[in-house]
């Protein structure tokens, strides 16, 4: 046949518009000898005229026309084996997004007549022969569109694979891709591959269950190529950036985890399955406040690049305050919602979000490179602990509980991880929270977040709702209203546990990680069925994360030096005075009895004595007013000292975080909702907790909302008399303990918590 028979099919195709000129190209194309490039080219168009005669024409899915399409496309397919040598890198790669396209059509269930198991297996078994397994188109000639082009062409053979040929074909296929789209700085790409994979995973671990070792190995790969991001970006804003985009992805691949661990049949994976859980929730939580625990920021040398970069990225960190209600109810609404940097991280949304998610991403990408220039900002991460190295740190008497809640896109808290380790077992459950829906049923039963006005947005489910309901029955003093929610909430928390074979009891001491709307739970008030509270039972610590555990693990040693500051002068028609305040941190002074000790009260309270003594003291004690603005929560909350010329007396977060403070083991801010926090990407704590952490600090002790000054004179005393013989965990028990026995309501004595992993 001439080259002009050539050139009139690829014209013909060109020109076609309807069913019949499709149908004459189509039978032109099949009738030319299949050798050659142009038995390559023509069979490609055979094919391809096939795809548009199945698709494009019939007002229901026409299976005659599907099963011809993939008689041609497997035929193309064959020419293009016999003539792989030699055939131009083009046509292979126009029949291979042929074959992209089928399969996409294919496997998404909804094409009748698309299924010809046979056909595509024979399509599978030349494809994994002869196409490799790294096989990406070439930018030159698939344009802008080639990084997508190849990923979805790689994803399309690596399902042909797995449902059709060798799965473990199409596992390293899948793994090949996504570690280039990594390689080469594709984020978005990246985080919609991620989706596309864990669809194609969950597929196959449906169709082959047999695969689910190497599904699991598939699973740990992406988290792993995930986790390379974490390091990558040297400004805060870019590492929570990069914890935005990937939190549904850990939170499906947790969630996947899960779902294998409660099948019998994969008891025999029980260690390499815990192992990924505890690293996907690791990955998932408190990243950013280990890398500044490990790795110090390198300075900018140019203080007009310093300001520059950070007013670029306190812009990128604020979001404009919430503006529903402000009374205790929206307060407490906004302390158990994420706060997110961005609201969009779906490539399926509308053409506005997608153009916010660009601008926001090139925002990104500027203060990076304001870093970078400077060689400023964190370089590297923090080193994790394996589970084993945790399992390790752990005594006998001694518990440590993760509580994780997957992000959903749809659902803020649908599912609760329960991680348990003690020195000897390693436990994990899984609780659906829709069980708490009755105790939250008034109101519309909307579930999902809300934001107006580009304001942060207020999330409701039944786990935060019944939190925030929680806490303001506490405050308002309905104890027994908070009892029953307690108890409610203990069933889910707690008494999974039990399940586990791990129960309160005295002598224990748990360390307890919170997640999502958790961070504002007074675990210690949580009611078992008998009337008791958990802060009688056990003693009681939290840490952000199990990383950030292991690194404070360190043996509670008498402090030798106390620095104590007390209320400062303010102005008095905004902060009222607190010479009980002063009363309390006197106290603490005299009976630690410490020869090295440093009080501060009234003007002497100042940021000037903060700089000069808290880096040397030991055990710190702050009794004042807190100032805790929704402008800016990671910087700008705020204890308050006496202001002098040329400073405000603000000691910030950002203040907090520079203020050196390794020699201290532990630091209490007795403060009016000093353990105020609120969590965004990455479950990442903001405000002043991470700050003194991030200083140096080995333990924070603070409480989570405004305590009264007696009640809290009552509560310093008791604990710091017990504080240099049981440390402050054990302390904390002693204090709490005494309080209820004396009847205190639970708002005297349930918001005081204690963060750190001291050895008890």
């Amino acid at each position: 046949m001439s080259e002009d028979g050539l050139a009139a099919i690829e014209a013909g195709f060109a020109a076609a518009h309807t069913q019949a000129e499709y149908l004459a190209v189509r039978t032109a194309a099949r009738a030319w000898p299949k050798s050659g490039d142009a038995g390559v080219h023509t069979a490609s168009i055979a094919a391809d005229c096939g795809f548009f005669l199945a698709t494009a024409f019939t007002g229901e899915p026409d299976s005659t026309q599907a099963a011809d399409f993939i008689a041609d496309l497997a035929a193309a397919m064959e020419v293009l084996k016999a003539n792989m040598d030699t055939t131009p890198r083009l046509l292979a790669e126009r029949l291979i997004s042929i074959v992209n396209a089928g399969c996409r059509l294919a496997y998404a269930g909804t094409r009748p007549g698309w299924e010809d198991p046979s056909r595509w297996a024979a399509i599978a078994a030349i494809a994994e022969a002869f196409l490799p397994a790294d096989f990406r188109f070439d930018p030159k000639t698939a344009g802008e569109a080639w990084a997508d082009q190849s990923w979805q062409t790689a994803n399309s053979l690596a399902a042909l694979s797995i449902l059709q040929g060798s799965a473990d074909h199409g596992h390293v296929r899948c793994a090949k891709a996504l570690e280039w789209l990594s390689k080469v700085g594709q984020l978005r790409l990246f985080q919609a591959a991620c989706h596309d994979a864990i669809d194609l995973l969950e597929a196959s671990r449906a169709a082959r269950p047999a695969c689910a070792p190497n599904i699991l190995w598939l699973y740990g790969f992406m988290s792993v190529q995930c986790d390379i991001w974490r390091g990558r970006p040297r400004a805060r804003a870019g590492r929570l950036f990069i914890a935005q985009m990937f939190a549904t992805v850990l939170a499906r691949l947790l969630c996947a985890a899960m779902d294998i661990v409660a099948q019998p049949a994969f008891a025999s994976l029980s260690e390499a399955l815990h192992r990924h859980i505890f690293g996907l929730i690791e990955m998932a939580r408190s990243n950013l406040l280990l890398d500044q625990m490990c790795v110090p920021a390198r300075p900018f040398a140019d203080p007009a690049h310093a300001a520059a970069a950070l007013n670029l990225e306190r812009t990128m960190l604020t979001l404009a305050p919430s503006t529903l209600s402000h009374d205790l109810a929206g307060t407490e609404r906004r302390l158990v919602s994420h706060l997110p940097m961005v609201f969009w991280i779906d490539p399926r949304a509308s053409a506005k979000a997608q153009a916010d998610f660009a601008a926001r991403l090139a925002e990104v990408g500027r203060l990076e490179e304001l870093f970078m220039t400077a060689d400023a900002g964190l370089v590297g991460a923090g080193q994790r602990p394996d589970l084993a190295a945790v399992q390790q740190a752990l005594s006998a008497s001694e518990v440590f509980i993760t509580f994780a809640v997957p992000r959903e896109t749809l659902h803020p808290a649908r599912r609760l991880i329960v991680f348990a380790i003690t020195s000897a077992t390693i436990q994990t459950t899984v609780v659906e929270l829709d069980v708490l829906k009755p105790w939250v049923a008034q109101g519309d039963g909307f579930i999902g977040a809300l934001a107006l006005n580009n304001a942060e947005p207020i999330e409701s489910s039944p786990l935060g709702d019944l939190v925030a309901i929680t806490r303001i029955a506490i405050q308002d003093r309905r104890d027994d209203s908070a009892r029953q929610r307690l108890a409610a909430l203990y069933n889910v928390l707690i008494e999974p546990l039990k399940q586990l074979g791990i129960m309160p009891q005295p002598g224990q001491h748990w360390f307890i990680c919170p997640s999502g709307p958790l961070h504002a739970l007074p675990f210690a008030a949580l009611v078992d069925t008998e009337g008791r509270h958990l802060g009688q039972m056990v003693s009681l610590s939290r840490v952000p994360s199990a990383s950030v555990f292991h690194k404070l693990r360190a043996a509670w040693v008498p402090g030798i030096s106390f620095a104590g500051f007390a209320n400062p002068s303010l102005d008095r028609a905004t902060w009222e005075d607190l010479p009980k305040a002063e009363t309390e941190t006197e106290t603490a002074s005299t009976i630690l009895a410490l020869a090295g000790s440093k009080v501060h009260f009234g003007p002497d309270a100042t940021l000037a004595a903060w700089h000069q003594d808290a880096p040397a003291a030991e055990i710190i004690h702050i009794a004042t007013h807190g100032d805790f603005p929704e402008a800016d929560v990671i910087d700008l909350h705020a204890v308050l000292l006496t202001p002098e010329a040329g400073d405000d007396g603000r000691l910030t977060a950002e203040r907090m975080l520079q203020s050196g403070l390794a020699k201290t083991r532990l630091i209490t801010l007795s403060v009016c909702n000093g353990g105020l926090v609120r969590f965004g990407p990455g479950d990442e704590l903001h405000g002043l907790i991470p700050a003194c952490l991030s200083a140096g600090a080995a333990n924070v002790l603070t409480t989570l909302w405004s305590v009264g000054d007696s009640m809290t004179a009552l509560w310093m005393r008791a604990f710091y008399r017990r504080l240099a013989q049981l440390g402050p965990a054990s302390a904390s028990l002693a204090a709490t303990s005494g309080m209820i026995a004396n009847g205190a309501a639970i708002r005297d004595w349930a918001p005081f918590v204690l963060i750190g992993a001291e050895m008890g």
